[in-house]
Order: structure tokens, then C-alpha cells, then sequence
């Protein structure tokens, strides 16, 4: 008799306060709350972050997850007869840019460091550019060429030497 009752007592505790908490964040701060029809919450000082996964099954921890909703992905098709030669690359003092196969046109070329500092941009014709890269420190960049007519966007490495 006395089991049963250490049992059911037992079961009772387990009951009691083995709640499932879904969403629960250790933080030093946080808030949630309704501003109009819009639910905000944010925490801070999350000590952990990081994401896990199992087949199918992904659990991520810190943060705030919001849900996720996938509204459109735009496809973009891309002429494969369209293209860009860039050469020399490595390069010392100039880099000639030409354009194969485009109709017409202006292009936009634009170069940045890897940090993401634009350092020179240029507009050229389909006739092609020779482009004095001479003041720009030895470093790798990252060539950009643009032409709206034909929606074509590419990157390249750009590598300037001594």
C-alpha cells in the first residue's frame, strides 16, 4: 500500500510540473509584447547561439526565431551567350573589359575592396573599356559589370599585383 501511495504521489508531482515549454530563452533581458495588430519581442545577452539538425528536424537556439514564410522567389533567365572577358588579371596597371555578344547598350563597371568599399566605377559602351586600375593599391577586388538593357550582372575576382 505504501508504493501505491509514493507512486501516485509521484505521478501527481510529475504531472503537476512537467510542463513542455516550446519556446523558452535564458537571457539577461527581454520583452514581449502587442504594439497595434504587430507582436514585438526582443531579449539581450543571449550567452548561447547555435543550430542543430537531424534529417528533417532543425532546432536553433538564441535568437529570436521568427517563423518562416516564403513569399516569392524571383527566377532570372540569363542569355548563356552573353559574357564578359576581363584581362590581364593579375593585373598592374590596367584591365581591358569586353563585352561578347550584347546587342547594345551602356555598361557599368564598379570595383570594391573585399571590405566592401567602393574605389572606382565607370560607365562604357559595348565597344569595351580599358580601365586604369594603376592608382589602386596591390589587393584583391571585386570587378562588377552591370548592363540594364540586357538585365546582365557578373562578378569577377580582380587581382592587382605590384
Amino acid at each position: 500500500m505504501l508504493k501505491l501511495k509514493i507512486c501516485l504521489v509521484f505521478m501527481i508531482f510529475a504531472a503537476v510540473f512537467s510542463t513542455t515549454k516550446a519556446q523558452e530563452i535564458i537571457a539577461t533581458d527581454g520583452k514581449s509584447t502587442f504594439v497595434g495588430d504587430t507582436h514585438v519581442s526582443y531579449t539581450i545577452g543571449e550567452p548561447v547561439i547555435g543550430t542543430r539538425s537531424v534529417g528533417n528536424n532543425v532546432v536553433t537556439q538564441g535568437y529570436n526565431q521568427p517563423e518562416i514564410e516564403i513569399i516569392s522567389v524571383k527566377e532570372e533567365k540569363m542569355n548563356p551567350q552573353l559574357g564578359i572577358q576581363i584581362y590581364p588579371n593579375p593585373t598592374h596597371d590596367y584591365v581591358n573589359i569586353t563585352p561578347q555578344n550584347f546587342e547594345t547598350g551602356s555598361f557599368m563597371v564598379q570595383i570594391f575592396t573585399v571590405g566592401g568599399q567602393k574605389v572606382l566605377e565607370e560607365s562604357f559602351e559595348e565597344a569595351g573599356i580599358k580601365l586604369d586600375v594603376s592608382s589602386l593599391v596591390s589587393s584583391n577586388y571585386i570587378l562588377i559589370v552591370t548592363n540594364a538593357e540586357e538585365n546582365y550582372n557578373h562578378n569577377f575576382k580582380l587581382v592587382k599585383s605590384f
